[in-house]
């Protein structure tokens, strides 16, 4: 397993205390309008079967679990959300303790692998996207870093994926002369083929030299 972080708070009254950040969060309803309401119709919850799980693979430094109220979309009922480094997963109809069992060992598959994975074919067909991350254009500025605001069409364009690459620039930027006209940009921010061509045909044309870092 990963090694734990932690990162030093200090609370509103003064005291300092050491916080334990973790890798993943997963959130299940219990008790909203709709989810576990057996008597309108609902599937109950597997509630000790969550725990039971989360407590039996001893991840509690890597996954936090939380049994929530309402978390929506009522409509489907016995939703859980799952965030793992950065990264939402929603599930439908855990209706069963196989269901919650599937759920962890997927977390479990991620930890080993020290990344994010898709979802197995197991689960496939019981998730959803709540959030609209995926399909939603991005601004024109976005993936836009600071030093390219500050020198655009520069001679020399750093393309990376890496957004420390983009912060290293950034720093290294302050030292160099002003001729040497630097910027960079994110290809994290790029998502379809038009903003690709658009790309090529703008900032890109402009630079003589393109360092690329993977």
């Amino acid at each position: 397993m990963p090694t734990s972080h932690r990162q030093r708070v200090v609370r509103a009254d003064g005291r300092a205390f050491n916080i334990t950040q973790h890798r993943a969060h997963l959130t299940y309803c219990y008790t909203g309008c709709c989810c576990g309401i057996t008597e309108r119709g609902y599937a109950a919850v597997p509630v000790d079967v969550y725990t039971e799980e989360w407590l039996k693979r001893k991840i509690r430094n890597d996954v936090h679990l939380t049994k929530g109220g309402c978390i929506g979309p009522c409509a489907l009922a016995n939703v859980a959300s799952l965030v793992f480094d950065g990264k939402s997963i929603w599930f439908h109809s855990v209706n069963s303790e196989w269901h919650v069992r599937q759920i962890f060992e997927y977390i479990d598959s991620m930890l080993k692998a020290d990344r994010f994975l898709q979802p197995p074919a197991e689960l496939v067909e019981y998730t959803f996207n709540y959030y609209d991350w995926d399909v939603r254009l991005p601004s024109p500025a976005e993936g836009l870093t600071q030093l390219e605001l500050v020198r655009p069409n520069g001679a020399i364009m750093l393309l990376s994926h890496a957004d420390t690459d983009m912060l290293t620039l950034i720093k290294a930027s302050e030292s160099l002369p002003a001729e040497l006209r630097v910027s960079a940009f994110s290809l994290n921010a790029l998502r379809t083929e038009e903003q690709m061509n658009a790309l090529i045909a703008g900032e890109m044309s402009k630079a003589k030299v393109m360092p690329t870092a993977v």
